[in-house]
């Protein structure tokens, strides 16, 4: 997610800097090029937990230990285990047909009611999707409030969690915990389902803080992605780190760097299989990284250019990509080989997605619209995907 972009009234009366916001929210460009790559397979990992247990609420931030930078099936289908069993609804030995209906699909709106949303992610042990809901930039270092809030289908609000700080959002291997973005604290944090426990999982990189960390995609060995551009830094300027970046938190808690060389890295998603990496910046391109058996990753390699201003991203069971584009409100899905396959049309300034519902074919949407007035979209596709 960028920064709120929001009216300039709604600027004048609630905080500074949006006109700059906005600008770099139009400068958004870059140009389509075509090229794929073979990534090699990685292992099948257990389930691991990505933290530990700790004090309740805001525990002190944990410094992690640090390194240098380094490194299509059809849902009959009636056999192959999931990975994981608890998060992953793709099976390995199942065979999917088409995703869209027609190359250009409209969402339906759920509701409009929220400030902007952001980071869906669904729980199918609970039938309930969770996102968050950021606020307007506030206080002397501008920094953006926000809310986790849970929908459970057909039409059921909940505010789970207030001043969660949380932006972009993915379920935790063992599907015990949200694992969260959290630019209150510039950290990655985790939020345990059953009790709503907050424990820091990574506040620095060799001994500075992140920018504010935007989107997370988490492997079955409790292995963290994720990506720190500056969107949500606001005035804070002390002790941070130089340049915005794609990180790895290993589950010993040692950080390394997936890539420093992306404009304002956004969103990020793992194949199915967690051979592959993808990551989307601001220049309007989407990279991909072959994801080996230890989870380091390999150099970025070009998948898509030319969008206006990407955002979050997830991935059905066939491999397909799905990104939101910001600027235009739609949702382009690309097929394996790069080719588009279509659009979904949502909200303008859609932000984020993940599938979900009983049988994994919804795709939720959430937005952040100009208006201050941000939806939440679903619509029915013939493929599952993933839950975040």
């Amino acid at each position: 997610m960028r920064n709120l972009l929001l009216p300039s009234l709604v600027c004048l009366a609630l905080y500074t800097g949006c006109s700059s916001a906005e600008q770099r929210a139009r400068n958004d460009a870059g140009t389509r090029d075509a090229a794929a790559s073979s990534a090699p397979t990685a292992d099948a990992a257990l389930p691991h937990d990505a933290s530990s247990a700790g004090a309740p609420g805001h525990d002190a931030a944990v410094s992690s230990k640090h390194e240098d930078a380094g490194s299509a099936h059809d849902a009959s289908a009636d056999s192959g285990p999931a990975l994981p069993a608890l998060k992953n609804p793709c099976r390995a030995d199942a065979h999917y047909g088409a995703a869209l209906t027609s190359s250009s699909l409209a969402a339906t709106k759920i509701t409009d009611t929220f400030y902007f949303t952001e980071g869906p992610v669904w729980v199918a042990s609970e039938n309930a999707l969770y996102f968050s809901d950021v606020q307007a930039g506030a206080g002397a270092d501008n920094v953006q409030p926000s809310n986790i809030q849970r929908f459970t289908p057909p039409n059921t609000f909940t505010l789970w969690q207030m001043n969660s700080g949380s932006n972009g959002m993915a379920l935790s291997a063992d599907a015990k915990q949200l694992i969260a973005c959290t630019h209150d604290t510039q950290s990655v944090s985790s939020f345990e389902l059953a009790g709503k426990l907050r424990k820091t999982l990574v506040a620095d990189y060799q001994g500075k803080h992140f920018h504010s960390p935007n989107d997370v995609a988490v492997r079955s060995d409790g292995t963290l992605y994720f990506t720190d551009p500056n969107y949500q830094q606001g005035n804070r300027s002390t002790n941070i780190v130089d340049k915005t970046r794609v990180y790895r938190l290993a589950p010993s808690g040692v950080a390394t760097v997936v890539d420093e060389n992306l404009q304002q890295p956004n969103g990020i998603a793992l194949s199915p299989d967690e051979t592959l990496l993808y990551v989307d910046s601001q220049d309007g391109k989407v990279s991909k990284y072959a994801v080996l058996t230890d989870g380091s990753t390999g150099p970025a390699q070009p998948f898509v250019s030319g969008l206006q201003s990407p955002d979050g991203m997830t991935m059905d069971c066939a491999g397909n990509l799905y990104v939101a584009e910001f600027n235009t409100g739609l949702v382009h899905v690309y097929a394996p080989d790069n080719h588009e396959l279509g659009t979904i049309s949502a909200s303008a300034n859609t932000t984020n997605l993940a599938f979900g519902g009983s049988d994994a074919k919804t795709l939720f949407i959430t937005s952040g619209a100009r208006s201050g007035s941000s939806g939440l979209y679903s619509i029915q596709l013939g493929v599952p995907g993933l839950p975040n």
